[in-house]
């Protein structure tokens, strides 16, 4: 099985494991018994094993690095039709999961794949994220159908709202979405009545605000040279002495290096925020530096780069209190990040 990411060309995996590898974990049993009733004793046997279905594209199995390491499952159990029964034959024991934890519907997560089959059929599935009665975190492959049409995300909304409906929640069911303002996802999601309201993804502003800035800084590297220069001789203030050390140690590294410390679009939490606020504090102590240390004063050109990284990372502070865009429940969290960036 191959998780493809948009076009089937494009090949980009999206997920460690396969589809088959996730049905042997749910329900290892029922599914090498469902092989073994159709006639698959061979697979089922093989399922038993340390048979592994690779997630990798066609082309890499002929390596030499994985050759041997996975096997296929043959074609003819992967048909259209095949998929589908495998899901029915399921669907009891996953109902008697959801009984047995007394899941609340209303209050778990759902997540959807659209994924290729070795043998080109496309399928869409609905995974049911939940918190067992022992606090475990569980996932169950809860619907399973044929995706024939073309892969965009009207369809995939469409396909998706199916899905929940067949499920029968309660109307106080609440979706959400979180997205960059993307329309052609947005509309569909509204569309298909699947969304209630959407969060704004605040992480990939903040990535682009200190990418941006770093990419326009050729001397950086030179300047995180100096920090070492100026924490020794910063030795009568204990404060610019501590932030210019973390600093020199945070961020002594070439450009490249530093931007994969930034928050990445879907990755972002207080710990960077406050290592990019720092950044800012400290190289508006080395813009300022005293007189008395002129040796090691910055040049007007180095001067100048420190004061256009400080005015790119400025809005950095400011998107802290953007991120409520009307939400209390946010603005007091972005409020919390601003009061204790400094402690």
């Amino acid at each position: 099985m191959t998780f493809l990411h948009g076009k089937k060309k494009a090949c980009q995996i999206w997920r460690k494991i396969s589809t088959i590898d996730l049905l042997r974990h749910l329900c290892p049993v029922l599914l090498a018994q469902f092989l073994t009733s159709s006639g698959k004793s061979g697979t089922a046997k093989a399922f038993k094993t340390s048979s592994v279905v690779s997630p990798w594209p066609k082309d890499h199995i002929g390596n030499q690095e994985t050759k041997g390491k996975y096997n296929f499952v043959s074609s003819k159990s992967l048909l259209e039709d095949r998929i589908p029964k495998l899901y029915k034959f399921i669907s009891d024991h996953v109902n008697k999961i959801i009984d047995n934890e007394k899941i609340d519907l209303d209050s778990c997560a759902f997540s959807t794949d659209i994924w290729t089959s070795c043998n080109n059929l496309v399928f869409q599935s609905l995974i049911l994220h939940f918190i067992t009665k022992r606090f475990q975190l569980k996932r169950l492959l809860v619907k399973l159908d044929p995706f024939p049409d073309a892969h965009n995300f009207k369809n995939i909304a469409k396909k998706l709202n199916y899905f929940i409906k067949g499920l029968n929640l309660e109307k106080k069911t609440y979706t959400w979405v979180t997205a960059d303002e993307v329309l052609n996802i947005m509309k569909p999601m509204r569309i298909s009545e699947v969304m209630n309201d959407y969060l704004r993804c605040a992480d990939r502003q903040l990535h682009l605000i200190v990418t941006q800035a770093l990419a326009s800084v050729r001397e950086w590297l030179k300047l995180s040279l100096k920090l070492n220069k100026l924490v020794g001789q910063l030795i009568y203030s204990s404060k610019a002495t501590s932030t210019l050390r973390k600093i020199a140690i945070e961020h002594k590294q070439t450009r490249t290096k530093l931007i994969q410390k930034v928050p990445t679009r879907w990755n972002s939490d207080l710990k960077q925020l406050k290592s990019n606020i720092v950044l800012k504090e400290g190289l508006a102590i080395m813009a300022e530096t005293s007189t008395k240390i002129e040796v090691w004063m910055p040049t007007v050109e180095e001067a100048n780069i420190i004061k256009s990284i400080i005015e790119y990372l400025d809005p950095i502070d400011k998107n802290s209190l953007v991120l409520s865009f009307g939400k209390d429940w946010v603005f007091a969290k972005s409020t919390w990040y601003t009061e204790n960036l400094s402690s």
